[in-house]
């Protein structure tokens, strides 16, 4: 076990934590489903973007797939379809643009390539923990601002 699997295990499970935030901001809970059920859920869209992932390597199919895992996921809850929809390419762009981001600063700051800050351990731990604490303050303020209009 290398640290790029272990990277790519604990990325999977913050995003599909912080993707369950952002449907919760948006869509109720169905009333059927227990707490366990949306726990579990949380689980399940994180094995579907590694599975993602793996199969379609960090490609445009792999953001694909990974909508398409949200969306799956969103079917937890109540609410519009289109939403939903809306939500789940949001959630994975949002993401990303973060990751780009993130990545470009790192080049920046510490002078080096793309290819460099994806290949060494240090500067992708640090690309990952910072786009992960990035996004989650923007699921977060996503989540209050919506909540104080409501």
């Amino acid at each position: 076990m290398n640290i790029y699997y272990i990277a790519d295990m604990f990325t999977v499970v913050v995003e599909a934590f912080m993707i369950f935030i952002l449907l919760e901001t948006f869509f109720t809970k169905r009333s059927y489903f227990p707490v366990w059920a949306y726990i579990s859920g949380i689980g399940i869209l994180s094995i579907l973007i590694w599975l993602s992932n793996i199969i379609f390597n960090f490609s445009l199919l792999n953001a694909c797939g990974m909508v398409l895992s949200v969306f799956v996921v969103s079917l937890m809850y109540k609410g519009p379809m289109t939403l939903k929809i809306i939500i789940s390419v949001l959630s994975i762009l949002f993401i990303a643009i973060i990751e780009i981001i993130v990545m470009f600063f790192i080049t920046l700051v510490f002078k080096i390539t793309a290819e460099q800050a994806v290949q060494a351990p240090e500067y992708r731990l640090l690309g990952i923990m910072v786009s992960k604490m990035a996004a989650l303050a923007l699921f977060n303020i996503i989540r209050v601002s919506s909540k104080g209009q409501g």
